[in-house]
């Protein structure tokens, strides 16, 4: 979902977002990119630098993907508002953690 919000983004950015490392990011993105959804390319101007974009096949599974979502929502009878604040209370806590880990 981060590259639907904001495409083209680099593996460090990416990572950030997701809260993953590299190390655990790549080997998705690879998969991601070995089934079409994504392509990993190096810029001319920056070669170390590494651009994330989805192509437009990851671009077509997005309705789909959050009609999935919403249909597993509804299966727990969440509202949206209620998903969010879970989601947002997940964040929170994942933060917590990341600060009491460092």
């Amino acid at each position: 979902m981060a590259l639907w919000e904001r495409d083209d983004q680099s593996l460090h950015e990416l990572g950030q977002v997701l809260r993953l490392s590299s190390n655990t990011l790549t080997p998705l993105l690879r998969r991601m990119e070995d089934a079409g959804w994504l392509q990993r390319e190096r810029p001319a101007t920056d070669r170390r630098q590494l651009v994330i974009h989805l192509t437009t096949q990851g671009k077509q599974q997005q309705a789909p993907i959050e009609a999935a979502i919403a249909t597993c929502i509804s299966r727990y009878h969440l509202t949206i508002d209620e998903y969010q604040q879970a989601l947002a209370l997940n964040q929170k806590i994942i933060t917590a953690l990341s600060q009491d880990l460092a």
